[in-house]
């Protein structure tokens, strides 16, 4: 199963996630940074791709560890070992774990924009500006990774000796600065940045997108008319936005269990077969949900799909449109 999920599920869904969020960066690049929506979206497409092509580089150490074993040989045993260590100890691991993160956190801001314009929809606009968004994106850039930064110096390079080859190889351990402030770095991580990274920010999505979503179908059409006479619109963009923070909560529900587990089942913990199973597969879910918003757009906003085809066929289809008129 585990061969299964990070040789091959893992691998197919991060290939498939870069070229998608790769796409959507190219397509929200096109309408600029006028609006604050596209300015949350463009950004956060930008951190699904980091966060896919470094989980990627992560779970690529399955297929080079599997291709290894079946070539045999002392140089590929020591190069499967070193990227291995390579990957874990030289920032990749911990710069997947920022950019799974800020993407999260994505999410929780565009379900709090959601609820302003529906709850709040006269004062939305002096709220909800590019420059306040662009203050909260870069607020949340520089925290997350001075919430993660403890963690890059977490492992280091050490050695292991393996009996079939008679030789040492370079594997990843706990560094001095993790051992020296070890009941420090757990309580952390455990007690703060899991607890933020799951129930917090989960719980604050399912709210927000709860609201939002009865709000929304217990308006009034006409007080709704009043109000805006781009109503329409928006309405449209909070419901495709309520989608994209759907497909989050059901791909963030292992995340949440895998926080809340261990307090009711004691073995199930780092270290346990079952647990690392979980952590797998959570990780293929994140990954799936940071590839899903390329198709949610596709099928629910017209713009977008005529944005994205016109940049696949490199602007023909609208140099035929402007030759028409």
């Amino acid at each position: 199963m585990t061969l299964m999920v990070n040789c091959i599920l893992s691998q197919i869904v991060a290939l498939v996630g870069c070229s998608c969020n790769l796409i959507t960066v190219l397509v929200l690049r096109r309408d600029g940074y006028k609006d604050p929506t596209n300015l949350l979206l463009l950004s956060l497409a930008i951190w699904d791709l980091l966060f896919v092509a470094t989980l990627w580089l992560r779970k690529m150490e399955c297929p080079v560890t599997y291709i290894a074993e079946m070539l045999g040989g002392e140089d590929n045993f020591m190069l499967a070992k070193r990227y291995n260590v390579y990957i874990m100890v030289y920032g990749i691991f911990n710069f997947y774990r920022t950019a799974m993160f800020v993407s999260m956190m994505h999410i929780v801001v565009l379900t709090f924009q959601r609820f302003l314009v529906v709850c709040f929809p006269l004062k939305v606009s002096l709220w909800v500006t590019v420059k306040s968004t662009m203050v909260v994106l870069v607020s949340l850039y520089a925290i997350s990774l001075a919430m993660f930064s403890p963690f890059y110096a977490g492992l280091a390079v050490g050695a292991a000796f393996d009996q079939r080859y008679n030789r040492t190889f370079p594997t990843f351990i706990a560094s001095k600065f993790f051992l020296e402030n070890f009941q420090t770095m757990s309580t952390y991580n455990g007690g703060f940045v899991g607890v933020v990274r799951g129930p917090v920010s989960y719980f604050l999505v399912i709210f927000f997108s709860s609201v939002t979503g009865y709000k929304l179908s217990k308006a009034d059409k006409k007080r709704l008319a009043m109000t805006s006479s781009n109503n329409g619109y928006s309405n449209k963009v909070t419901r495709m936005l309520l989608v994209v923070c759907a497909v989050y909560i059901g791909c963030s529900l292992p995340s949440f269990m895998i926080f809340i587990a261990p307090l009711f089942i004691p073995w199930f913990s780092m270290g346990n077969p079952q647990f690392n199973l979980f952590l797998d597969l959570q990780e293929l879910f994140q990954a799936i949900n940071s590839s899903a918003n390329f198709f949610i757009y596709i099928l629910m906003s017209k713009k977008f799909y005529d944005n994205c085809i016109d940049l696949l066929l490199c602007g023909r289809r609208s140099s035929k449109k402007t030759a028409r008129l």
